[in-house]
């Protein structure tokens, strides 16, 4: 079976990462297999859904205009820490259950994947994915989020839903931090039996990737896949 790969940006991201993202895949995978929640791009060739149609996004600008800051469409004039950005990562928690709950994938598997990310090389085996959600954990303080591998069955569903219906309900708001990797360690706690930790026996590490980049607190080079 083949694995479709589903991934989001905008303008700017696409220009710094995606088009890379989307060449590299291409270069392994047909470009039909690649799934893209966009902000209004035209992109030819690939399967595109326009994530500012979702109307998700409007319900919370029209709820919560308060805790939204101006500069992503609310009405929050002064934003700090984790509250700068929760709505532009909400939009990636958006393309988790509107791929999942919507558009009923035909793939068996399929992975959400940040934009800067790149594929390297033929995936030869593709590991056996333990959880229906598989994400990469370990000692972090909120999950690793940019590179999530699924099953398409009714408790991915859920649990993507259950995301969304507790931003919708405003239950969310509780938390002490709204970034989809707290969220996603949240949702671990409490529903372990769906979602598994591909990193649970690797310590965060160092890594240069191919380009030179150096970053810390990596799992995504050590792990599986």
């Amino acid at each position: 079976e083949f694995m479709k790969y589903v991934t989001t940006f905008n303008d700017k991201l696409y220009h710094s990462s995606g088009k890379d993202l989307l060449t590299s895949i291409s270069a392994f995978s047909r470009p039909d297999n690649i799934v893209i929640y966009t902000e209004n791009i035209p992109l030819s060739g690939y399967n595109t859904v326009d994530i500012l149609k979702c109307g998700e996004i409007q319900t919370m600008l029209s709820k919560y205009p308060d805790k939204i800051p101006t500069y992503d469409g609310g009405t929050k004039r002064s934003a700090s820490g984790y509250e700068r950005r929760w709505f532009q990562w909400f939009r990636k928690m958006v393309m988790w259950y509107d791929y999942t709950n919507n558009h009923q994938p035909d793939s068996h598997e399929f992975i959400f994947l940040d934009c800067d990310i790149r594929q390297v090389s033929h995936i030869h085996t593709i590991p056996e994915l333990k959880g229906d959600i598989n994400i990469m954990e370990s000692t972090l303080i909120g999950a690793e989020t940019g590179f999530i591998p699924c099953k398409c069955t009714p408790a991915t569903q859920y649990i993507f839903k259950t995301i969304i219906d507790r931003f919708l309900s405003g239950e969310m708001f509780n938390l002490p931090r709204l970034d989809d990797s707290y969220i996603m360690s949240q949702m671990k706690k409490e529903f372990p039996e769906i979602i598994h930790d591909m990193a649970a026996d690797i310590t965060p590490q160092h890594f240069k990737n191919s380009n030179g980049h150096k970053t810390c607190e990596q799992l995504l080079p050590f792990i599986e896949w």
